[in-house]
């Protein structure tokens, strides 16, 4: 027996571009053919309509499906940005409503001054504020922010809404301490 000798076959090699070039021929020729011809008209199209009708319902209910979804993304949009300025507004009207809760609380409290007032008409009177009381008791004794300076003597009555609070029991320039009325002392 003889040994077997194989030939090498050459490797044919094509470039890109050359694989571009003849794919593009063909097309063109195809695409030419196909418009001056009938070939195609009736197997091949037949079997086009059961492979691209089907296609192209999945891909106009998809298409129906994403412009669904970016509609609803606008309009989610849409609603994100009106509760922002809702947001914005309530914000706005929570201020207001504590202003005017506020202004209600003084306005009530000026009211009942003012009864007090109209009650002890007879009497000068010196309205003041409570800016400390003793860390022991607080009903036994505390500081008002009015003094000598304003008219405040040592055994002045000190009255509130209710009525008699206190009595003042000594006297600085623009302070005066008050001993309590219910003080043991």
């Amino acid at each position: 027996m003889s040994p077997v000798v194989k030939k090498k076959r050459k490797k044919i090699t094509i470039t890109s571009q050359q694989l571009l070039l003849v794919l593009t021929a063909v097309c063109a020729f195809l695409l030419i053919f196909t418009f001056n011809t009938n070939v195609f008209e009736g197997v091949l199209k037949q079997a086009a309509g059961y492979v691209v009708v089907p296609f192209q319902n999945g891909i106009a209910t998809i298409g129906g499906y994403l412009a669904d979804r970016s509609d609803e993304l606008a309009q989610l949009k849409d609603v994100l940005a009106l509760n922002k300025d809702l947001q914005e507004q309530i914000d706005q009207l929570t201020i207001e409503n504590n202003q005017l809760q506020q202004d209600r609380y003084e306005l009530n409290n000026l009211r009942s001054l003012y009864e007090l007032d109209q009650a002890y008409s007879d009497y000068d009177k010196i309205g003041a504020r409570v800016i400390s009381s003793e860390t022991d008791n607080w009903f036994s004794s505390f500081t008002i922010n009015k003094g000598e300076e304003e008219g405040v003597q040592v055994d002045y009555n000190v009255m509130a809404g209710s009525g008699l609070v206190g009595r003042v029991v000594s006297v600085g320039p623009h302070y005066a301490k008050v001993i309590s009325i219910i003080s043991d002392t």
